[in-house]
C-alpha cells in the first residue's frame, strides 16, 4: 500500500506540476493576448487619427479645389458674357451697315439708270477707263508671259480697287467687247 500511496503521491505531484505548468502557460497567453489587444488598440486608435487627419485634409482641399473652380468658372461666364455682348454688338453693327447699304444704293438710282450711249453706267465706264489706262501704261517690250501676268495684276487691281468680282470685270469688258 506504500507503493500506492506513493505512485498517487507522484500522480498527483505530476498532474499538480502539468496543473501548475498549463495555468503559467495559459496566463502567459492571456498576458500575450492582453497586450497584442493593447498595441492593437493603440495602433489603430494611431491609424483613425492618420486617417482622420488626411480627410480632413482631403475635405480642405476639396474646397479649395472647388472654390477655385467656382472662381475660374465666373472668370470664364464672364468672358463669355461678354464676348455675346461683342458679337450681338457687331451683329447690330453689320445690320445697320447693311441698312445704310441698302439706304444708299436706293437714294442713288439715277446713277445706275444713267446710261450713256453704249449702254453702260457712270460706274462701269470709270471701271474700263481704269483698267484701259492701266492696260497702255504696261510696258511694249514685254514678253507674251511677262504680259499676261501683268495684265492679271492689272485685273486684280482694278477689282480691288472697285470692289468688284472678276466676273463682275469680265461682263463689263464683254459689254464694250474689250479683250485682254
Amino acid at each position: 500500500m506504500k507503493k500506492a500511496l506513493l505512485a498517487f503521491l507522484l500522480l498527483a505531484i505530476v498532474v499538480a506540476i502539468a496543473y501548475y505548468r498549463t495555468s503559467r502557460h495559459q496566463g502567459e497567453l492571456s498576458d500575450q493576448f492582453s497586450k497584442g489587444v493593447t498595441e492593437g488598440k493603440e495602433a489603430l486608435s494611431v491609424y483613425q487619427k492618420r486617417s482622420d487627419s488626411l480627410g480632413s485634409a482631403l475635405a480642405m482641399r476639396e474646397a479649395q479645389l472647388t472654390d477655385s473652380l467656382h472662381r475660374l468658372e465666373s472668370g470664364y461666364q464672364a468672358v463669355v458674357d461678354s464676348m455675346g455682348q461683342v458679337v450681338a454688338s457687331k451683329d447690330q453693327e453689320i445690320k445697320r451697315l447693311a441698312d445704310r447699304k441698302r439706304a444708299v444704293q436706293s437714294s442713288k438710282p439715277g446713277i445706275k439708270a444713267q446710261k450713256d450711249s453704249t449702254g453702260l453706267s457712270q460706274k462701269h465706264e470709270q471701271i474700263l477707263s481704269y483698267y484701259r489706262r492701266r492696260i497702255k501704261e504696261l510696258p511694249a517690250d514685254l514678253s507674251e508671259y511677262e504680259k499676261r501676268v501683268a495684265v492679271n495684276e492689272v485685273r486684280d487691281e482694278t477689282t480691288r480697287k472697285f470692289a468688284i468680282t472678276m466676273n463682275e470685270l469680265d461682263k463689263i469688258c464683254q459689254a464694250v467687247k474689250l479683250t485682254n
